[in-house]
């Protein structure tokens, strides 16, 4: 499985996102992409999709789209 990590802050707020790959399991299945507020050291889970998004770049979008930050760059890191 491949997985995917990006921090990035917004109005003041800092967010983390982890975006997985499950097509080397079942080649059906996309992305699942679940979206962190960070708030004193805690994560609270905001959004949650499992298993429909195409690539990265899409999940990249959805981010945008959800938290209303048109032009906010999504700079996917690989995590080992």
């Amino acid at each position: 499985m491949e997985q995917y990590k990006t921090s990035f802050q917004h109005e003041g707020r800092q967010y983390e996102a982890i975006a997985k790959n499950y097509k080397t399991f079942c080649p059906d299945v996309g992305f699942s992409l679940t979206v962190y507020e960070i708030d004193n050291g805690e994560s609270n889970e905001i959004y949650a999709n499992p298993h429909n998004i195409y690539n990265l770049r899409d999940c990249g979008t959805t981010i945008r789209i959800q938290l209303k930050c048109k032009g906010k760059r999504i700079k996917w890191v690989e995590q080992q």
